[in-house]
């Protein structure tokens, strides 16, 4: 069988979304490869110098698989108005990677936009 690079095969059908602060987060990021790609989740906010990396388990966040994909799913209960930033899937599996990415705002619970 031949390799085929990582490739995310369903892209965020939006690329920004305002959240209400103590709603969740939930992404996922469909992929596929041969060797199966690998997943990682990145945030990046304006004070950051570079993207940070999400660990599942770290505070609120949880990753989930999706099919095979180890990490393909991002869960973050009760966001907080500090957890806005772009959020961005990363596949990858040594051929190749793809990634996507969604900006998230999140607006003060009981204040109108």
């Amino acid at each position: 069988m031949s390799v085929v690079a990582a490739t995310v095969i369903k892209h965020f059908s939006e690329k920004s979304r305002v959240l209400v602060e103590g709603e969740p987060l939930e992404l996922e990021c469909r992929t596929w490869g041969y060797p199966s790609p690998q997943v990682k989740w990145t945030r990046l906010t304006r004070s950051d110098a570079s993207a940070v990396e999400l660990v599942n388990g770290e505070g609120r966040v949880t990753l989930g698989n999706i099919d095979s994909v180890a990490n393909a799913r991002l869960t973050i209960t009760n966001m907080l108005i500090d957890d806005y930033g772009t959020y961005t899937c990363v596949a990858h599996n040594g051929v190749g990677n793809d990634s996507d990415s969604e900006a998230i705002l999140i607006r003060v619970k009981g204040i109108a936009l």
